[in-house]
């Protein structure tokens, strides 16, 4: 059982704090001397805990501003609490005491505490009906949203840095400055049989363990020691230039890994993954421009088509296109974006290679599942090629000819035909004029494909998965690029060995001729799409 009393407003009341009630003259309040909101007398004098009818507010009123209508006795029903939970209210028993409500048409609205929750909501209810809505007063449903939200990132806060506790607990305390063994580098180690034994009593040795001679050795050091070099201070002695090019060498020429170079060398894991990359943009930056720079002028391109023609027996051509996927271990988040056709992930080098097996261009980076052909059109050198900025030389007549042919790359089916990009026949049909010129053209093409060759099986990080960033991937294969041009320009004999004596001129042309005969005297001989290329020669079938 409980009481209600209910008092009218005499006078406009006007807050001066939060907790306190706003109402005009006339409004109806409601006050539940049982409810956990009321405050007597004794707690809070003057005062009295009301719910406004009109505003559906509730706070605090002054005593003086209200006066006694009267009173309402209830009896329990239940309602559901936030919690789930059913907590008690009332509804009316008895006469109305209000003649201007009948009795269905009284509602009431009163505050109940649940005792599981220790939440307050709002019931309302009707005479003698089961009450089925639950209101929260709306300024509580906002405080309570901002007190939840409030509390959610306390606690989300609270839960991260709890985290990071735990990590840093877990992270194993560096009891030294730096392990014995290791501190006794000095005399001991790869790099001390290097620098006293290799160099001075087997030199061969010691270009086989660095791909370098002492000589180029000296020369690369002198380039790249201002920008890889520290100072010495009280703490400890840095590592020197010398070591730090040894070691990036010994990486670049083996693929070993950080913690196998760390055992050899005597120097940390840590330490060696800090300065390769700084070492190997040293190396990059002071190369390219004059070991990696594509020529600007015709006479530039003239001197690459001149030594093809006297080498290959192919006239006009300025360099053979091709590309290589470079394996790499990629992030875990970038999903299939590396992911080739050969079922790794990789990127690719895209290179122009001249009759010395030098590259003449690169293009290094692009994601493994773009295709070959995809790479060079979206390269700088096919934006040149296409708008005729890349100084080529006018077209010319070959020896013994009268029509002008233009000077051309000799690439594969996987590249689109240009005016200045050859590619071979397709092997459908092929006249015997067709098939000596794919020969001759695929002759000239595979010195891209053993430049390849030389280039990984000098530096064999190449061949190995590498276990860095797709940046530190693109730059050592950068740095692996400008070292075989740099080799290759400083020592004849670096590519001693791989010349591509496969073709016999002689016999070849000799088999493609008998197949041809062969082919004819069975009857096998199939009428090409276009009439017109079965006329053509070897030395006329260039794209005008």
């Amino acid at each position: 059982m409980g009481d209600y009393a209910l008092y009218q407003a005499i006078k406009v009341f006007k807050p001066v704090s939060e907790e306190q009630l706003e109402f005009q003259k006339g409004d109806v309040l409601q006050i539940s001397v049982q409810s956990p909101f009321s405050t007597s007398p004794s707690r809070r004098p003057g005062w009295l805990f009301a719910y406004n009818r009109r505003t559906r507010n509730v706070g605090y009123v002054p005593v003086e501003g209200v006066k006694l209508l009267g009173s309402e006795v209830g009896k329990t029903i239940h309602h559901p609490s936030a919690c789930g939970v059913e907590v008690s209210d009332t509804k009316i028993d008895g006469d109305s005491k209000f003649p201007e409500h009948k009795l269905e048409d009284v509602f009431f609205l009163t505050p109940i505490l649940c005792k599981h929750c220790r939440d307050y909501i709002w019931g309302q209810g009707h005479v003698g009906v089961k009450c089925k809505e639950i209101e929260m007063d709306r300024q509580k449903l906002l405080l309570l949203s901002t007190a939840t939200a409030a509390l959610c990132a306390t606690l989300g806060v609270y839960l991260s840095k709890r985290r990071q506790r735990k990590n840093e607990e877990r992270r194993m305390k560096r009891t030294m400055w730096s392990r014995k063994w290791l501190q006794r580098r000095q005399g001991r180690g790869t790099l001390a049989l290097l620098n006293t034994e290799l160099r001075t009593e087997d030199p061969d040795a010691y270009k086989n363990f660095l791909r370098l001679d002492p000589s180029q050795f000296t020369i690369l050091l002198s380039l790249v020691e201002d920008d890889i070099k520290k100072q010495d201070t009280f703490m400890r002695e840095c590592i020197s230039a010398e070591h730090k090019l040894n070691v990036t060498l010994r990486f670049l020429a083996t693929g070993e890994t950080f913690r196998s170079l760390m055992y050899s060398t005597r120097i940390h894991e840590s330490t060696i993954s800090k300065f390769v990359p700084e070492v190997c943009a040293s190396i990059y930056r002071h190369l390219r421009k004059k070991y990696l720079a594509v020529p600007t002028t015709a006479e530039g391109w003239c001197k690459i088509a001149k030594e093809y023609e006297e080498r290959w027996n192919f006239p006009h051509c300025i360099g053979a296109l091709d590309g290589r996927h470079i394996s790499f271990s990629a992030p875990i988040s970038s999903g299939s974006y590396y992911h080739n056709y050969k079922g790794t992930n990789s990127i690719i080098l895209l290179g122009l290679v001249d009759a010395q097996y030098k590259f003449t261009y690169v293009n290094v980076g692009v994601n493994g599942r773009v295709s070959d052909g995809g790479v060079f059109s979206a390269s700088m050198l096919s934006k040149k090629i296409r708008d005729g900025s890349l100084a080529l030389p006018e077209p010319q007549c070959l020896p013994g000819r009268t029509s002008k042919v233009p000077y051309v790359i000799v690439a594969d089916e996987a590249f689109p035909l240009l005016p200045n990009v050859m590619k071979p026949f397709p092997q459908r049909v092929l006249s015997y004029e067709n098939r000596i010129f794919n020969y001759r053209l695929s002759r000239a093409r595979r010195l891209v494909e053993c430049g390849f060759g030389i280039l990984a099986n000098r530096w064999r990080i190449l061949l190995n998965k590498i276990h860095l960033s797709p940046d530190k991937a693109e730059l050592i294969t950068l740095t692996c690029v400008v070292l075989h041009n740099f080799l290759a320009t400083e020592n004849v004999k670096y590519t001693e060995g791989v010349y591509d004596t496969d073709f016999n001129n002689t016999d070849t042309l000799n088999q493609i001729a008998q197949q041809q005969h062969n082919q004819q005297s069975y009857g096998l001989q199939t009428i090409t799409p276009v009439a017109a290329k079965e006329q053509m020669t070897v030395e006329v079938v260039w794209p005008m």
